[in-house]
């Protein structure tokens, strides 16, 4: 990737006490392949911001932040909300509640608004649909993020009693997490195109770029030979194969 290339920036917050880890994953929105993961267990949410500032605003301005809206994630975001990379932010239009209060004894003012949401809320929902894109990049797409990191927290997996997908008690997800909050918008957003100027691409599964990668084999001089001394028929009424044909208007309608 280049400074001017659209990139796909997740970030999974964590407050620094060497526990869970801070985690960023950038990956090209064109092909949606990672590039660089970053994870951390100790830096806190606040040098997180400045650590993400720093990238965006001097390598990859082009880019679209996704940032973990819950506990110490909304400090990480409103710090960011302040800066020069705001416009960098994934959000979301939803209806909130507006409560205004007047004063003591004053009835307070209670009202529903259109708001933007900035980030993304790891509810039980937006769980589901992150572990389906897991399922999904595993399944179909398991070239395009290929990281020493990811593939540790991928083995240490397991499906719990309750069937949530979860790490298991001596592991962490967050690095998979970070990676799983940057493609979410290609899913799930609205209007990405008209608000960060990133398209949807068209993917290959990663079995069907294996087949076009597989080299063409070399007709041997014997086999050359043999074909040379074939005689060719040239009677085109026996031929099943179109070789070509004009499109028509009828055929573009059904394009």
């Amino acid at each position: 990737i280049t400074p001017k290339s659209k990139t796909l920036i997740g970030v999974d917050v964590a407050a620094g006490y060497s526990k869970d880890s801070s985690a960023i994953s950038v990956i090209d929105s064109a092909t949606t392949k990672l590039v660089a993961d970053f994870n951390c267990n100790y830096i806190n949410p606040v040098d997180l911001g400045n650590v993400i500032y720093t990238l965006v605003l001097n390598y990859l301005l082009n880019s679209l932040v996704t940032i973990e809206r819950n506990g110490v994630g909304t400090g990480t975001l409103a710090q960011l909300m302040k800066s020069k990379i705001r416009n960098n932010l994934y959000y979301e239009i939803k209806e909130r509640t507006i409560e205004e209060r007047l004063g003591f004894g004053v009835k307070s003012n209670k009202r529903k608004q259109m708001t933007k949401v900035y980030g993304v809320d790891n509810s039980k929902d937006v769980r589901e649909r992150l572990m389906d894109l897991l399922t999904d990049r595993v399944r179909d797409h398991y070239d395009k993020f290929i990281s020493p990191t990811l593939y540790e927290e991928l083995k240490n997996l397991e499906i719990k009693k309750t069937g949530r997908i979860d790490h298991s008690a001596n592991s962490h997800d967050d690095g998979l997490f970070s990676y799983l909050y940057a493609i979410y918008p290609l899913y799930y957003g609205k209007n990405i195109k008209e608000n960060w100027h990133i398209s949807i691409p068209i993917l290959r599964t990663a079995d069907d770029e294996a087949e076009l990668e597989q080299p063409v084999e070399t007709p041997t001089e014997e086999e050359t030979t043999d074909t040379d001394n074939t005689e060719v028929s040239t009677d085109t009424t026996q031929s099943n194969y179109v070789i070509e044909s004009e499109i028509t208007d009828e055929d573009i309608a059904h394009i």
